[in-house]
């Protein structure tokens, strides 16, 4: 099995991510990493932080939404950049996982990207061939 994997979709004036992985864990997974790559992931630093995520929402778009979401907020407001996370429940209308992060103060450099927030706009879901597809905009 590969690694979850995402990648940048053109776009105008926002960032369009296009998310894959082989399963709905994976998913929030590459979620997680992909905002860690965009914003901080070039810079050194120790893991020093442990967190403990959860989110509910109404479907799987909703909770894809509200788990960027949240990990946008930690980054913002508590000033820790998100990193290694690994799902430990996933069930209808609520994910939990446990994370590292590293602070925003332990970095040599300011983050390389000011993400505002994830939005529904465009965000999609599709599963065929084995994987899971996911298509998110940020608003930058």
């Amino acid at each position: 099995m590969t690694d979850p994997t995402y990648r940048v979709l053109d776009h105008p004036a926002d960032l369009y991510l296009e998310l894959e992985a082989h399963d709905e864990r994976e998913l929030f997974v590459a979620a997680a990493q992909a905002l860690y790559d965009l914003t901080v992931g070039d810079y050194a630093a120790p893991a020093a932080e442990r967190l403990e995520l959860e989110v509910e929402g109404r479907d799987l778009e909703h909770l894809l939404q509200r788990w960027l979401s949240e990990l946008l907020f930690v980054l913002d407001a508590q000033r820790i950049a998100v990193r290694q996370v690994e799902v430990t429940r996933l069930e209808t209308g609520r994910v939990s996982g446990s994370a590292q992060g590293v602070r925003l103060a332990d970095l040599q450099e300011p983050p390389k990207l000011e993400i505002k927030a994830a939005t529904f706009h465009g965000l999609q879901i599709d599963r065929g061939d084995g994987k899971i597809v996911a298509r998110v905009l940020f608003d930058v």
